[in-house]
C-alpha cells in the first residue's frame, strides 16, 4: 500500500472533474495493488501499468469506465479509469501501451517540461541530479492531458519506496506542483505543470496500436 504520487493525484482529479463534473480531493487515496509492465535493467518510457485503489467512501455499487488519451488528438494511447458511476471515486487506473511508444511522439510537452525544470530548479538541485537528459533516465512517465503535463521520472528503476523518502525539493503554485524525493542514491521527480500551447487547427488524428501489456489484471 502506498500514497499516490503527485502526478497521479493530479491526473485522477482532473479527469474526474472534466469527465464527470465532480471535484474530489484525493490526497488521502491509497494504492492497494499495482502492476508495472517494465523489464528489469531496461529503460522504460510510458510503460503500461495498472493501479487498484482503496475505498475512500461508501460506493454506490455502479461503475463506469473513462478513456482518456495521454496525448491530444491520438487514439490507442489511453488511460482507462474505472470510477464509481454516482460518486466519482476512482477504483482503478490502467495504461496499456506495452513497450512500443517512443519519446519522440511527446517532443512538444517534453520540451516544455525540460525548459520549465531548467528555469525553476535551483542550481544545487540540478547539480545533484545525474548528468544526462531526463528523457534518458531509466523510468519516465509523461502525460499531456487537458492543460497539464504530468511527469514521474526515476533516476534508477521504478520504486514506490521513494514516494515516502525525504523531500529534496518541493515547489507548488497555481500552475505547477514539482517535487523531488531522494533516497538510496536515487531520485524521483514527480508532479505536473500547466501547459496551454496553441493547438493546430487541423482535425487530423494520430493512431497508435500499442503492443500487448503485461500489466493485466
Amino acid at each position: 500500500m502506498r500514497r499516490l504520487f503527485r502526478s497521479e493525484q493530479r491526473v485522477l482529479e482532473e479527469v474526474i472533474r472534466n469527465e464527470r463534473g465532480i471535484a474530489l480531493d484525493l490526497s488521502a487515496l491509497q494504492v492497494v495493488e499495482e502492476l508495472q509492465d517494465v523489464t528489469k535493467g531496461s529503460r522504460s518510457f510510458n510503460s503500461g501499468f495498472w493501479l487498484k485503489f482503496g475505498a475512500v467512501g461508501e460506493a454506490s455499487g455502479e461503475r463506469t469506465c473513462i478513456g482518456q488519451p495521454i496525448l491530444p488528438r491520438t487514439l490507442g494511447l489511453e488511460l482507462f479509469l474505472m470510477v464509481d458511476k454516482v460518486l466519482g471515486f476512482p477504483q482503478s487506473l490502467e495504461l496499456l501501451t506495452g513497450s512500443g511508444i517512443e519519446s519522440r511522439y511527446f517532443i512538444k510537452p517534453w520540451g516544455h517540461l525540460k525548459d520549465r525544470l531548467a528555469t525553476m530548479l535551483p542550481s544545487n538541485i540540478q547539480n545533484a541530479l545525474p548528468k544526462k537528459p531526463l528523457v534518458e533516465f531509466p523510468y519516465v512517465r509523461v502525460f499531456w492531458i487537458y492543460d497539464d503535463v504530468s511527469f514521474l521520472i526515476f533516476s534508477g528503476e521504478y520504486s514506490t519506496v521513494l514516494r515516502s523518502s525525504p523531500l529534496l525539493y518541493h515547489d507548488v503554485g497555481n500552475n505547477h506542483d514539482i517535487s523531488i524525493h531522494a533516497g538510496a542514491n536515487q531520485y524521483c521527480i514527480d508532479g505536473w505543470i500547466n501547459y496551454r500551447p496553441a493547438l493546430l487547427s487541423s482535425n487530423s488524428m494520430a493512431y497508435f496500436r500499442p503492443k500487448s501489456s503485461g500489466a493485466d489484471k
